[in-house]
C-alpha cells in the first residue's frame, strides 16, 4: 500500500492532557497541550515531541516498521505453540492476589515467589486508571523502560 501522497502534519492545540500513540516511533506523547497530528484517509497520525526533537522522521519510521516486521515474524512463530490458562483461572487467581482499598486505590501484594524481597516484587499505589495509562504506554513501547534506566 505504497503511495506518494504527501500527508501534512500540523500542530494542534488540545485540552485533553493524555498520552497519545506516536505513529512514528510507536511510543507515546507526554501529556502536552500541543500535538503534531495529521490524517491519512481515516487513520490519524501523531508524532510525539521526542520524534519532533530528533527530526529524523523517515529513519524512525523505517526502524519502527522493521521492528513491527520482526515482531510479526515472532508472533507467527508462536501460532499453534501456546498453551494458556483459561480466563476463569486467571480471574480466580487475580481475585486471590489483588485487593481494592475503599478509596479506589488498587494495590498489589508482594510476589508470592520471592515474598517481596526479590526482583519480582511490585506494589502499585496509584489508581487503576493511572496504571492503565502507564501500561498502555509501556505496551506500545517496551524499549522505553530500558531507555529510562
Amino acid at each position: 500500500m505504497k503511495t506518494k501522497k504527501i500527508i501534512m502534519v500540523e500542530l494542534v492545540e488540545t485540552n485533553v492532557f493524555s498520552r497519545w500513540h506516536c505513529t512514528v516511533c510507536d511510543g507515546c506523547t507526554n501529556p502536552v497541550s500541543v500535538l503534531a497530528e495529521g490524517k491519512d484517509g481515516k487513520r490519524a497520525i501523531r508524532v510525539c515531541e521526542q520524534c519532533l526533537e530528533a527530526a529524523e522522521i523517515d529513519k524512525r519510521l523505517a526502524a519502527t516498521a522493521a521492528a513491527h516486521e520482526r515482531h510479526a515474524a515472532y508472533l507467527r512463530s508462536l501460532v499453534g505453540r501456546l498453551r494458556v490458562p483459561t480466563y476463569a483461572a486467571w480471574k480466580a487467581r487475580s481475585q486471590q492476589c489483588a485487593r481494592w482499598s475503599p478509596d479506589g486505590q488498587h494495590r498489589y501484594r508482594p510476589c508470592p515467589k520471592c515474598k517481596g524481597t526479590g526482583e519480582n516484587s511490585f506494589q502499585w499505589t496509584g489508581t487503576l486508571s493511572q496504571f492503565e495509562v502507564l501500561w498502555d504506554c509501556l505496551r506500545r513501547s517496551p524499549d522505553s523502560i530500558r531507555r529510562r534506566r
